[in-house]
């Protein structure tokens, strides 16, 4: 059995050339990613992978080669003996034509093998989000938003009549606008089977290049001093790319990751400050990765938009708030964003868990708490105890993770510990078009701010400012943002 100690040893006589890709792979990168195999979680992972793959291939060519020689044994022996009439395969293999004709409780689609692109194209998306809602309890609300950023990428000519999927798209549009018109709160969304089929060959016929998300991680971490934990974290991640296959020499960008994974590798060991792309090399990757912001009027040749009588005839939902909560935030309507900010030991956190345990214990929502700062710890348990924040609905979490569309609202603690750029926030709502994210960041020292970049207020609907007036009160207040009329200050209770 071979493992990360004995490896050299016992791999000294297996010859990878014939072993699959994935393994030569492994083997070529085992002396490279094993330096860290003690240090670093997924480093280990992908090893111990690695390792099971290997003695699993092993111990099968073992198991193919003694079959061939029992057979080989087993035929030399019954060459000499009178043969005996028995039962062909197929026979044996002969099945009850009742239970041959049932069909399979299985209903599971096979996607199709995607093409690898480097953008996948938005009617695509939209198309995929579609039949996200098969079988799913929906709100007014979450339809009205799916109308609006389907209405925004068209009024932005990101799909236009000429689109490949004009007609699905318009289609969708036309029955989204019908479902919201007719149905009242919420409502079980079911498409047919034809639609369905038609649609799912078409979601799942693209994908993005693996390549491609490196390159826009990369690009994300120009000119920054302050991120190693993040351009680790993309350093085993291409590693992993890798060692899967899923990036080899033959890929299109190769150079380019080869590239970019010597740069990662030169801040991390500390060569350098910090990542930072020349101009040139930066206008050719994002060229590459399609990274430009620049907003595009409508012409017209976009797809037709929504009447007046349309968005007339729409309800807009509002979260209900009462008692102190309203004072201070009004009644927003559903989705809306939030940021908390403030200095150390103001009590942001306390603050942030209080209104996470309203949300969950009296409007009954999905709440997720994420951790980052605190982690499952002595800190995070006395919060939790001293506010009896403990609702079922409200599940506290250490890391961040990128799919929140089972839960209706998302605090991250602290957006400045964990180093979240404005784009990682913009692209965990763009994916959570339905979930509602409470950032806390903190404040400056001078108190004049907060760390981070300023447009990351421009996410958000309301910005709440916690201050910290002696050592018994804390009190929460609008700062200067808030969409929703709510101008209160109210105390945050320590207990």
């Amino acid at each position: 059995m071979i493992t990360i100690k004995n490896y050299d040893k016992e791999t000294k006589n297996i010859d990878f050339k014939s072993m699959p890709d994935a393994l030569q792979s492994g083997h070529k990168n085992f002396n490279i990613m094993v330096k860290h195999y003690d240090t670093n979680p997924k480093i280990k992972e992908i090893l111990d992978t690695y390792i099971e793959k290997l003695n699993q291939a092993l111990i099968c060519d073992n198991d193919n080669n003694e079959k061939v020689e029992k057979q080989k044994k087993q035929s030399s022996k019954t060459s000499s003996k009178p043969t005996k009439k028995t039962k062909s395969s197929s026979e044996k293999k002969k099945v009850d034509p009742e239970q041959k004709s049932k069909p399979s409780t299985r209903n599971k689609k096979k996607k199709p093998t995607p093409n690898q692109i480097e953008k996948v194209h938005d009617e695509i998306k939209f198309i995929k989000r579609f039949l996200l809602l098969d079988g799913k309890d929906k709100t007014k609300k979450q339809i009205l938003l799916f109308i609006n950023a389907l209405q925004r990428a068209i009024s932005e000519r990101r799909i236009r009549k000429t689109s490949k999927y004009a007609t699905e798209i318009t289609n969708i549009q036309e029955q989204l606008v019908s479902l919201y018109n007719r149905m009242n709160q919420i409502t079980r969304i079911e498409i047919d089977n034809k639609t369905l089929e038609n649609y799912y060959a078409i979601a799942y016929s693209e994908a993005v290049m693996p390549e491609i998300s490196v390159i826009k991680q990369y690009i994300g971490l120009n000119g920054k001093s302050n991120v190693k934990e993040r351009a680790k974290r993309l350093l085993f991640r291409i590693t992993n790319y890798i060692v899967k296959d899923k990036i080899t020499e033959n890929s299109k960008y190769f150079s380019k990751i080869k590239s970019i994974k010597k740069s990662l590798e030169a801040y991390v060991s500390g060569e350098t400050d910090k990542v930072e792309i020349h101009k040139a090399e930066l206008n050719g990757l994002q060229g590459i990765a399609n990274c430009s912001t620049q907003k595009k009027k409508p012409d017209n040749n976009s797809l037709n938009g929504l009447t007046g009588s349309q968005i007339i005839n729409m309800d807009f939902e509002n979260m209900g708030f009462t008692g102190k909560w309203k004072t201070l935030f009004g009644d927003p309507e559903k989705v809306f964003h939030l940021m908390i900010w403030g200095g150390e030991g103001s009590g942001k956190s306390t603050f942030a868990i209080n209104f996470a345990k309203y949300l969950a214990k009296d409007l009954h929502q999905n709440v997720a708490y994420v951790a980052g700062e605190q982690q499952y710890s002595s800190t995070l348990k006395s919060i939790i105890k001293r506010l009896k924040a403990t609702p079922e609905t409200l599940i506290y979490k250490e890391a961040l993770e990128q799919d929140y569309s089972d839960f209706d609202f998302v605090f991250i603690d602290s957006v400045t510990f964990l180093e979240l750029t404005h784009n990682d926030l913009k692209h965990l709502q763009e994916n959570n078009p339905n979930t509602c994210f409470v950032y806390v960041l903190q404040a400056l020292k001078d108190s004049s701010g907060y760390y981070g970049e300023r447009k990351i207020g421009h996410l958000v609907d309301i910005k709440v400012r916690v201050e910290r007036e002696d050592d018994n009160n804390s009190y929460a207040s609008i700062d200067d943002k808030n969409r929703f009329g709510g101008r209160g200050k109210i105390e945050v209770w320590f207990g």
